[in-house]
């Protein structure tokens, strides 16, 4: 009896020892690198170890997507893609570690938006880092989906970084006179918005760690990408390895149907609807020669692909 006990114990022991095993390779990508958690992905790009982050998502109204095109063509162009309600909208960031130091490309909306987002900083833990390991987060641009997460509970959530915008986000956003060219009728909205970015940013001010750059810029290997538009100071951020190019595209893009299918389609909240599309559509067909890995912050997660073209001013994402 004595024998059969200490053998179902080993067994019982060798059991528990495999699961331990299993879990723990599934959620370390130090163990097993091709492994993706529900919340992040890894992706080798040359010497670059990219990790994509979920951060939750979003529900965008289809009506959202309606500038740039008639009325007419948009009926059409929902009723050929089958889009009847909805889309649900993915947050996205992505953490770029070189061997030597660590980066951010956006940080996810933290409580801005209520409870179905704000995983980005469980998430970079999840992946085997420390937010103290973070030393330089880069904003695509300043709405609240994609700043909120630097700040938690008014204190930094990355205290070690030092916080990227471009010179244009700032003035477009925080300068003095900033609500006095907004329409009156987009002026509350816009308030809120501006109470939303300032709070967020404020630790790394006072500490002396937020930063703006000039078009041209070079910042720790990642070439900054005039891709305005959808903000006047909006920002895309390209590394490049030999023969290979990655681009970090911020909102260039909201839909993987809608806007592969119709790139001059804008939604709600591009500023400058016109030059929105002309961005996207020029991106689109740059990207898609060059066969650029793309990582897009509204994509479907991991938001890591590439882009295809699919006729006349048409295109299609193919995820990795």
């Amino acid at each position: 009896m004595r024998e059969k006990m200490k053998v179902l114990s080993l067994a019982v022991m060798l059991a528990l020892g495999v699961a331990q095993t299993v879990q723990a390779n599934e959620i370390n990508p130090a163990t097993n690198p091709s492994s993706a958690h529900s919340g992040f992905k890894v992706q080798q790009f040359g010497p670059y170890k990219i990790v994509a982050l979920l951060d939750g998502h979003l529900t965008l109204d289809r009506e959202l997507f309606h500038k740039n095109i008639d009325q007419q063509e948009r009926v059409k162009l929902f009723s050929q893609l089958g889009i009847t309600s909805a889309l649900k909208t993915p947050v996205n960031a992505f953490l770029i570690d070189d061997g030597q130091s660590v980066m951010l490309v956006d940080s996810g909306a933290a409580s801005c938006f209520g409870s179905n987002l704000g995983s980005i900083a469980s998430n970079i833990e999840a992946a085997g880092y420390k937010l103290s390991n973070i030393k330089t987060v880069f904003l695509t641009h300043l709405h609240p989906d994609h700043t909120c997460g630097i700040t938690k509970d008014t204190k930094a959530v990355f205290p070690y970084a030092s916080l990227y915008v471009h010179e244009d986000e700032v003035k477009y956003w925080l300068a003095p006179n900033a609500i006095s060219k907004i329409p009156v009728a987009q002026q509350a909205k816009f308030k809120t918005t501006v109470a939303q970015i300032e709070q967020a940013i404020a630790p790394y001010k006072q500490f002396m760690s937020f930063r703006t750059f000039k078009d041209g810029a070079m910042i720790n290997g990642l070439e900054v990408v005039n891709s305005q538009g959808h903000t006047p100071g909006h920002r895309s951020f390209k590394l490049s390895h030999a023969n290979e190019q990655m681009i970090f595209l911020g909102d260039v893009v909201h839909s993987d149907q809608l806007q592969f299918e119709q790139p001059k389609l804008s939604v709600d909240f591009d500023v400058d609807a016109v030059q929105a599309a002309d961005t996207r559509l020029a991106l689109f067909q740059q990207l898609a020669q060059k066969k650029t890995l793309v990582a897009a912050a509204h994509l479907p997660f991991p938001g890591l692909g590439y882009i295809q073209e699919n006729g006349a001013s048409k295109f299609k994402w193919v995820s990795v």
